[in-house]
């Protein structure tokens, strides 16, 4: 879910912010849009570095994705680049959460798969997550395809903009990438790795590690 808003939001601001904010076509604006939201993730990652550690990643984690989702509600009412741009802080602050955390994740879920093997697997656990970028990739054309082919947008022509493509694209900037992100929440809720489990699979960790260095010495 996350990595098909990561692919949903970028594909569309070009257009909403030509046909919803009122941007000109090709302007500079539209590529200051997305670059608000990732200059602001920069700081953003140290704020959830800073609550990942009070917390914990699973927590921190779900708290980042209803966060982002409440920070898209703005793109359903806007109507100018101020208030665009405004809104697109706050993206960043959300956006910031799963690009400090999901590596994070992933490195928690190849240590346990290691506990269980005696190897580790990156390559294997990072391969599965290229083919899960991929199926959100698919999903994202999907889903464009089938709000703008339902709202009469069946072939790009900017003459036959009408108000039901408009609201189709106030859609697909918060309806649809909020509706991921919390879907994505609520999964993170049963993510096992957490507490005194984590705390006991990061100590056992550091034990078979040093009986691995230990063997290799020898």
């Amino acid at each position: 879910m996350t990595w098909y808003v990561f692919g949903l939001l970028p594909t569309i601001v070009p257009f909403y912010g030509t046909y919803v904010l009122n941007i000109e076509k090709q302007s500079l604006l539209l590529s200051i849009l997305l670059l608000i939201a990732f200059l602001t993730s920069v700081p953003g990652i140290l704020f959830w570095k800073s609550i990942g550690r009070k917390i914990g990643v699973r927590k921190g984690y779900m708290i980042s994705l209803f966060g982002w989702a409440a920070a898209l509600i703005p793109f359903y009412f806007i109507s100018d680049f101020v208030a665009g741009a405004i809104t697109m802080v706050f993206v960043g602050l959300g956006l910031a959460g799963s690009l400090y955390y999901i590596d994070l994740i992933i490195s928690d879920i190849i240590d346990e798969d290691e506990l269980k093997t005696g190897v580790r697997r990156e390559g294997g656990y990072y391969g599965i997550n290229a083919l899960v970028i991929r199926l959100s990739t698919i999903l994202t054309f999907v889903t464009i395809g089938l709000v703008l082919s339902t709202t009469g947008w069946y072939v790009y022509d900017p003459g036959a903009y009408s108000y039901e493509i408009e609201m189709g694209l106030r859609s697909l900037m918060f309806i649809f990438p909020a509706i991921a992100l919390i879907i994505g929440a609520i999964s993170m809720y049963f993510y096992p790795l957490d507490g005194k489990r984590l705390k006991e699979q990061k100590a056992a960790r550091e034990k078979l590690h040093s009986e691995k260095r230990a063997a290799l010495a020898e």
